[in-house]
């Protein structure tokens, strides 16, 4: 085999091999986090972490929990130091996470329990929709 053979097969061995990879990259991180969930509980919060007591909702509605599972996997971060300004308005327990969640009728924000220091942002559509499910589920307790 010639010397321009033996290259042009590694090349394309490696052209393979890199869409291989690619591959498996896209759909390893497509899949979402949290897709085996059953349930979805919110509290009312009173404060930074306590829960108002009789708030709970539990949702099983298993488009509701792709909804939130998809809305925490796209959520986008924001960059910058946050502070401790305002209580959260709601735990979200999705599977084995708990998410602090702020919410008003313009924006939405959240922040794993475990690393409240770090918050992503809601799209706007997102927040709307979250608001609308909360009031939903909510409402009746109040």
């Amino acid at each position: 085999m010639s010397k321009r053979r033996r290259i042009k097969i590694i090349k394309l061995f490696f052209k393979y091999l890199c869409i291989i990879f690619i591959f498996f990259a896209i759909t390893g991180c497509s899949s979402e986090k949290n897709q085996n969930v059953q349930k979805i509980n919110i509290y009312e919060t009173e404060n930074y972490y306590g829960k108002k007591e009789n708030t709970l909702v539990v949702i099983e509605n298993k488009e509701i929990i792709n909804f939130f599972v998809k809305v925490i996997n796209n959520a986008k971060w924001v960059q910058g130091l946050v502070g401790r300004g305002k209580d959260p308005d709601y735990i979200i327990e999705i599977g084995k996470d708990s998410y602090l969640f702020w919410t008003d009728d313009i924006k939405a924000v959240m922040a794993k329990e475990e690393d409240n220091g770090t918050i992503f942002s809601l799209s706007n559509s997102s927040t709307k929709k979250v608001n609308e499910i909360i009031r939903q589920y909510l409402n009746p307790l109040n």
